[in-house]
Order: structure tokens, then C-alpha cells, then sequence
């Protein structure tokens, strides 16, 4: 198994275990022929990693025998938010009959500091109900850290670095009067041909209050 930097709790706990009891041995990134490669990059490597960590021409030069736990290109699909959003964009100009009227209006920052402000200031002096508010939060991120539910300018922490901020969904689709995420894994092994795997157990997570 190659492995760019030390790997993190969930690589050792897990994959690593794993394939300690089905034979297989951990050796240097630099090794020339190995089975799986196993890349850990943080969240704020994402971005670097099509274009400097791991770009598409490592993937040309790969054995056919080799695994690789990353696809190229699929860091801007998921992860971070911002790309997300970019996503969406690009669909709905695809696909404009579609109604994407579920999905709230999102501003990336800082470029659409303007816009955003506008927005803010057009709401502030309308009315005063929940469709005023605004879901500020990290591009880079996970867990709901660094989440906060913002009214006013003066609550925006940070305009000079890479954040999200939505309009606050008045009302929201509730399960029991709690607000709730539901999570599915799959495991993606092919684009070509197209290959998915859907773990049928998925997570649904209810807020506390």
C-alpha cells in the first residue's frame, strides 16, 4: 500500500487492519509497483489535489492492476461547498425546465460580497420573519463547524476567504417537528463504464431540539 503522508485515525483503524489480515504489506510511496494507493489529504488540500497531488497524468502512468481510493476530478463534485454550488449552476443551465426552486439562492464568497450585502439589505428592510436569515458557513468544513444563522452585515466574521451563505429555508421539510439529514454512502469503482455501489443502510440525523 503507498500512502502520500501518514495515514489518518480512519485509514489506520480500518483499511489498514483490513489488509494486514488479508496478506498485504504497507511499503514507501515511492515504490514502483503496488496494488492500492491509498492518498489522505486534508480539507483544504482538496483543490490542489487534481491539479498537484495526484493530476491526471499519475492516473495515465498507473498499472492496470493498480487502485487508487481517489478519482480525479470528483473532489469537485462533493467537496468543498462552494464547488457544490458550482455544480448546481451548471445543471441548472443544462437542464433549465427542471424546477430547482427547493434549492435555496447561495452566494460564494468573496466574490459575491455585493451581492450578498444587497440581498441583506433588501431583507433587512422589509420584514423581520425567518426567510430574513442567512446560513453562513466555511467553504472548507464538515461536522457543522463553524455553522452560524446570520441577520446582519455586521455578523459576516470573515468576507475575505472562501465561504458559503444561504438563504435560511423558512420552512423546512420536518420529521416529527425536528429538522433531519438523511446521509447515503456508495462506492464509486468506474466511470467508464459507470460503476456504483449503494450501501442500502443509509443515516438519518435529527436535531436535538
Amino acid at each position: 500500500v503507498g500512502s502520500r503522508k501518514a495515514p489518518s485515525h480512519c485509514i489506520k483503524d480500518g483499511v489498514e487492519n483490513l489488509l494486514d489480515v488479508l496478506g498485504y504489506h504497507r511499503v514507501s510511496s515511492d515504490f514502483k509497483r503496488v496494488y492500492l494507493r491509498w492518498i489522505s489529504v486534508t480539507l483544504m488540500d482538496q483543490r490542489r489535489f487534481d491539479r498537484e497531488i495526484f493530476p491526471l497524468s499519475k492516473y495515465r502512468s498507473l498499472d492496470r492492476s493498480e487502485i487508487v481510493n481517489r478519482i480525479v476530478g470528483l473532489v469537485a463534485v462533493v467537496n468543498p461547498k462552494d464547488a457544490i454550488e458550482i455544480a448546481i449552476r451548471h445543471a441548472r443551465h443544462r437542464f433549465p425546465a427542471f424546477d430547482w426552486s427547493f434549492y435555496p439562492k447561495t452566494y460564494l464568497l468573496p466574490t459575491e460580497l455585493p451581492d450578498l450585502l444587497a440581498a441583506m439589505g433588501s431583507s433587512s428592510s422589509s420584514s423581520s420573519d425567518s426567510s430574513d436569515l442567512f446560513v453562513y458557513k466555511p467553504a472548507y468544513g464538515g461536522q457543522g463547524l463553524g455553522v452560524s444563522i446570520v441577520k446582519d452585515v455586521s455578523e459576516l466574521t470573515d468576507t475575505s476567504s472562501e465561504w458559503v451563505v444561504q438563504e435560511y429555508i423558512k420552512r423546512p421539510l420536518l420529521i416529527d417537528n425536528r429538522k433531519f439529514t438523511i446521509r447515503l454512502y456508495c462506492l464509486v469503482t468506474s466511470f467508464d463504464p459507470p460503476r456504483i455501489y449503494l450501501y442500502q443502510d443509509g443515516i438519518i440525523k435529527f436535531t436535538s431540539m
